[in-house]
């Protein structure tokens, strides 16, 4: 298939839609997003899908769920030793892909520390996603707690 003719998120000329993504139905999907704590999960993906979309609607509220159940950043920086650990797996990857854009030269020790708590694959998942980016590689390579972490654990690689 070529081109978006399967996107079912996506405006289509072709077919009659209520409502599909788009920059302007986002910022209303947002505002809704908002204020989502004074509403139950039923009241707000009807709302997202009078705006986005069904599809769009149940694949946003499936990342918000997980997003939700992520300690804040904050809290893994004030206190990584104790700092709440997410169990599901796709926790944890957007845990780490969003740590690597956070980290910097202030906070990666700190992070290291919490990192340590959660399972090998997680941090190689998250020092292998470092060392490809190349405006955090320099970051990580002049990193006591990154350099430590590679040579213990050398046998990952």
């Amino acid at each position: 298939m070529c081109g978006q003719g399967g996107n079912k998120n996506i405006f289509n000329p072709k077919e009659a839609q209520k409502s599909y993504v788009s920059p302007r139905s986002l910022a209303r999907a947002s505002s809704i997003l908002k204020q989502r704590a004074g509403n139950t999960t039923n009241v707000i993906i009807t709302a997202l899908e009078g705006t986005i979309g069904a599809p769009a609607a149940r694949d946003l509220m499936a990342f918000v769920e997980v997003a939700d159940s992520l300690p804040t950043w904050e809290e893994i920086i004030r206190d990584p030793e104790n700092a709440k650990v997410p169990a599901s797996p796709s926790a944890l990857c957007l845990l780490a892909f969003s740590a690597v854009q956070r980290v910097d030269r202030e906070t990666i020790g700190k992070f290291f520390t919490y990192l340590k708590r959660t399972p090998k694959e997680l941090q190689s998942v998250f020092c292998l996603t470092g060392m490809n980016n190349e405006d955090r590689k320099k970051l990580f390579l002049t990193s006591a707690p990154f350099v430590e972490w590679m040579r213990v654990n050398q046998y990952l690689f």
